[in-house]
């Protein structure tokens, strides 16, 4: 008579729970697919859950195996092993530390695969909520009442040198939809980013992942485009898609000659429009082109979107020349104005009249830009040129209405920080304007210039050191992070990469030294400067000042190359903190004060009137002057906003004991005392017999008691 042997018994078993085991593990699969879609998982959870999975199988089917053996039944009523659902974690960490493998039970299996599990999709979650923010599944308002936010994917290109029209498509088409009949298209730096974050690199996506990633930005519909070019034809095709459920609304093709690219667009526009919203009678009325881009060059397109790449990683010097091209080959291409105007403003050395007359030629093309890229040149640069508070006003109602919009929050910010007059804003809301740009266009370089500045005068050394990477990685100019890694070691010595950071200063920017003048931490920076050897005179001169070290500055060397910190004007507002009544004492700065910082009442409260209405002199010691005029004039409640606004700007310390003495005098205790102690953190090693330490040391003491 036979008799099945051990093994052949358990492999009944065995078999049967490793067919579960992958009916399981599809199940798995599906939904780590479906929260792929609903909230951007990370490309990588989809193989490590397919790597987890496998390894399950092993231990699923090695636990199998084990409980199936009938001498695991008798080893377990005599207590050698834990039972069939035991996990008995002493025991296992016992073995481990033995380097033995624990027996195989089903409940430390399903444990193992459960953590395994957790820690995946915690790790996915953490990821999503540090890249992504919180309100990542929640959709983006555009502006208007329209329920159609159309994401324009990258197309994919066929035949010819088409690889510029790539991504150049998710912009032409962006431009040229948005506001159409209502339709919202989703800004392209968004498209752009999203994709970056799903798409893996150098791979043609499938349309699952290509859907995955408009939804991503919050659009309501896609369109996944291809562009062909058949011996000096051009086709170009679209499929537009519903997401949510995926559903394909309709196709769309036009095709024609290779130089009609721009006619061809716009006829697929109009298409696009009519598929997702319905045709519309009388749209050919409507002025339907490519808004902001409309050119009959197809060399001057080329070369826009050839400075556009240069453009977005900050590269202004290789842009400009092309952008040079683009309008001399078409005097009225809008964009390419507009841009140029930009790259100017942007460049170190232009001259002044150069940019005015870039800034003042937009003016004659905004009726040819898009609705939004005309309210950011109309806000953003002419009235920023002129500085015209208007542009303030047009720039917040602009991110209300389209918060996808990152160049409407840099733009905001950007005016805010430069503004010196009433409208400037808060630290809070010009640092997270800038920050909330970086966000929405995180491939766009020149948004992390005052971004990264504004994590330095935050004190947040691990923001400068995320941004500097993420600008390493998108291939940025080098040498624009040289001088912010240089003031991140001088800012944060005690860290423990600061020492291998270069912080010779020979090439120190004055931009830089802006911001350390709107650092909270001058005493840090005393110290680091005088450390240096050989340091600038004027970067010695303005730290040392700031940080209240009058003492200290004998030791100046010879005149380096921040010149621009040696203007008298500049140091105005440090008179206010001087060591004796009439000057300074300090060579290169002037002996008196200036006959207008001793007006008073009538006299001061018309310098007040004049300097509030002419908002064209852009001195950094204007805010302060305006300030002190203001006190002197009797309006208290307006020289307090003001000292309140340069709080956190270069004549922080100064403004914040004006402050507090403010404070004081109108019976505000609690809040001078707040004042006062943060001047003399301010200032903790400051000279200790300058006027303003024993002053507020005194009133310290007093309001305390």
């Amino acid at each position: 008579m036979h008799h099945p042997s051990p093994t052949s018994s358990r492999r009944g078993p065995v078999a049967r729970v490793a067919i579960g085991y992958l009916g399981a593990s599809w199940v798995v699969l599906q939904v780590v697919e479906v929260l792929s879609g609903l909230i951007a998982l990370p490309v990588w959870v989809g193989p490590g859950a397919m790597v987890l999975l496998l390894i399950g199988l092993f231990f699923v089917v090695g636990t199998a195996w084990v409980q199936a053996d009938p001498a695991t039944t008798r080893k377990e009523e005599a207590g050698e092993v834990p039972t069939d659902w035991e996990v008995a974690p002493r025991d296992a960490w016992s073995d481990l530390i033995r380097g033995r493998l624990p027996h195989l039970t089903w409940g430390r299996t399903l444990l193992g695969g459960v953590m395994g599990l957790s820690l995946l999709f915690g790790a996915a979650g953490t990821y999503v909520l540090i890249t992504q923010g919180w309100d990542r599944g929640q959709v983006p308002e555009a502006g208007g009442d329209s329920e159609t936010r159309l994401a324009i994917l990258p197309f994919t290109t066929s035949g010819g040198d088409l690889e510029v029209y790539e991504e150049g498509m998710v912009e032409l088409l962006s431009t040229n939809l948005d506001g159409l009949g209502g339709l919202n298209a989703i800004d392209s730096r968004t498209v752009l980013a999203r994709w970056d974050e799903i798409v893996e690199p150098g791979r043609r996506p499938d349309l699952d992942t290509s859907l995955r990633a408009a939804g991503a930005t919050g659009a309501s519909h896609a369109l996944v485009g291809a562009i062909i070019d058949v011996g000096g034809v051009l086709r170009l095709t679209g499929q537009l898609y519903q997401l949510g459920d995926d559903r394909a609304i309709g196709d769309v093709q036009v095709e024609g000659p290779a130089d009609q690219t721009l006619s061809l667009v716009d006829q697929l526009s109009v298409d696009v429009v009519r598929e997702v919203i319905g045709a519309q009678e009388g749209l050919s009325e409507t002025g339907i082109r490519l808004a902001s881009l409309t050119t009959p060059s197809i060399f001057a397109l080329e070369r826009y979107l050839e400075a556009e790449s240069f453009y977005r990683l900050g590269d202004f010097t290789s842009a400009l020349p092309l952008l040079d091209e683009a309008v001399l080959a078409d005097s009225t291409f809008a964009l390419a104005i507009l841009r140029r105007a930009q790259t100017l403003g942007r460049t170190e050395g232009v001259d002044p009249d150069t940019l005015a007359a870039a800034r003042l030629r937009i003016r004659d093309v905004l009726d040819r830009l898009a609705p939004r890229d005309a309210v950011l040149a109309e806000a953003g640069i002419i009235h920023f040129a002129g500085r015209d508070p208007t542009g303030v006003s047009m720039l917040r109602t602009f991110v209300e209405r389209y918060p996808d919009e990152a160049e409407g929050w840099f733009q905001l910010s950007d005016f805010l920080l430069h503004l010196n007059d009433l409208r400037g804003g808060t630290q809070d809301e010009v640092l997270d304007g800038f920050d909330r740009a970086v966000e929405l266009g995180p491939r766009f370089a020149p948004y992390y210039i005052h971004s990264v500045e504004g994590a330095l005068m935050r004190g947040d050394s691990a923001r400068v050191r995320q941004l500097l990477d993420r600008l390493d990685a998108l291939g940025a100019d080098a040498t624009r992070a040289a001088p912010w890694r240089t003031a991140l070691a001088m800012l944060f010595p005690e860290a423990e990469w600061a020492g291998g950071l270069d912080v010779a200063l020979d090439g120190f920017e004055a931009g830089t030294l802006r911001v350390l003048m709107m650092s909270d931490r001058p005493q840090v920076l005393a110290d680091r400067i005088e450390q240096q050897e050989g340091a600038p005179r004027d970067l010695k001169q303005a730290l040392l000042m700031r940080a209240g070290r009058w003492s200290q500055l004998s030791g100046a060397s010879p005149e380096g190359p921040v010149g621009d910190f040696a203007d008298p004007v500049t140091w105005l507002g440090l008179f206010e903190l001087r060591p004796d009544e009439g000057h300074l004492g300090v060579e290169g700065l002037p002996a008196e004060l200036p006959p207008e910082w001793n007006a008073s009442g009538a006299e001061a409260a018309a310098l007040v009137a004049t300097m509030i209405q002419d908002r064209d002199d852009g001195t950094g010691a204007d805010p302060l002057l305006l300030a002190h005029l203001a006190e002197r004039a009797g309006d208290r409640e307006l020289a307090m906003r003001l000292f309140e606004e340069e709080s956190w700007r270069t004549f922080g310390p100064a403004a914040v004991y004006r402050l507090a003495r403010l404070l004081q005098a109108e019976g505000r205790p609690d809040e001078a005392l707040g004042r006062y102690r943060e001047f003399l953190e301010l200032w903790s090693g400051a000279d200790a017999e300058l006027p303003p330490v024993l002053e507020a040391r005194s009133a310290v003491e007093r309001l305390e008691g």
